[in-house]
């Protein structure tokens, strides 16, 4: 059963309480807008606005249950730009960092509602962190609003994200043709942050935002492909695992620390076993050398 869907964007209060309940339960789940035109903005950021509305009511309902973290970046193909901080951020950077490095802890959800209501030109992802202070759990609800990429190369002139989200594709589909198959995450931004969704290890849920009428060819041509993409994604088996809780990371961190601290022990004891044989070498050299000293002063060495 795939938990990857795509909906038009008439919004699904239904989707928007899976999501909502998914993250406050400890998984990490994401929602990727992505349209055609561009004249879809209305639509994406009501959407936008009625599951952070819904998530409000919820954490209103838990009292001082969870802790908020959230982060959120605007995206181009030469590196990222940091809302929160008003700052730029290279590929570099956020390839090492990622959104985690970037969080920033709130007392309200109230302060990230206010800073994406800015209409942005380049294509974004909000993270919110979720944790649960009594269950010890973390989860991570994630927008990403792609806008309007580019499928054809006849029309990447303006489109600022259009090699990454190209490589996003490529993953999509070496995904979808060979489960085995490693994906190169090493200069992609963008694939990396996705990859634990597209590869069917998180919940993604798409909202296609459609034109009624399409009155150009590109228009037509530009709308089969993202039907195509979004049905590849379809086909993604998906296994959701909720993430360990800070019990669970302690005891792994614990059980590395120990394993890491008998290898230790071990290499030290077969450097000493090393060094007592050496010393016991020496040793007999020393005593071979003296019985040689020995001979030369009094002529009675034996060797």
């Amino acid at each position: 059963m795939t938990s990857i869907r795509a909906i038009d964007g008439n919004d699904s209060t239904d989707e928007r309480k899976k999501l909502v309940d998914y993250a406050l339960e400890g998984f990490d789940v994401a929602l990727l807008s992505i349209s055609v035109n561009n004249d879809m903005y209305r639509q994406r950021q009501q959407n936008l606005n009625g599951i952070l509305e819904t998530l409000g009511h919820k954490l209103n309902t838990f009292g001082h249950t969870y802790e908020i973290e959230y982060a959120f970046i605007g995206m181009k193909d030469d590196g990222c730009y940091d809302f929160r901080k008003q700052m730029n951020r290279t590929n570099e950077y956020m390839l090492n960092k990622g959104m985690d490095g970037l969080m920033k802890k709130v007392d309200d959800l109230a302060e990230v509602v206010k800073i994406v209501q800015k209409n942005s030109s380049i294509p974004t992802i909000l993270t919110i962190k979720l944790r649960n202070l009594k269950e010890n759990t973390v989860g991570r609800l994630v927008f990403i609003d792609l806008l309007h990429p580019r499928f054809s190369q006849l029309t990447k002139t303006h489109d600022k994200l259009y090699d990454s989200f190209s490589k996003l594709r490529n993953a999509v589909a070496t995904i979808t043709s060979d489960k085995s198959a490693k994906i190169d995450l090493s200069n992609t931004f963008l694939t990396k942050e996705m990859t634990k969704y597209i590869s069917g290890h998180n919940k993604l849920v798409i909202f296609a935002y459609l034109n009624d009428i399409i009155s150009t060819e590109m228009q037509a041509r530009e709308t089969r492909f993202l039907l195509d993409f979004v049905t590849s994604l379809k086909d993604v088996p998906v296994r959701m695992l909720p993430n360990p809780t800070q019990s669970q990371i302690n005891e792994k961190l614990y059980k590395m620390q120990m394993a890491r601290s008998v290898q230790n022990i071990e290499e030290l004891t077969q450097s000493l076993a090393k060094a007592r044989n050496a010393h016991s070498d020496y040793n007999e050299r020393i005593a071979i050398e003296r019985k040689k000293v020995s001979y030369r002063i009094y002529g009675n060495y034996r060797p």
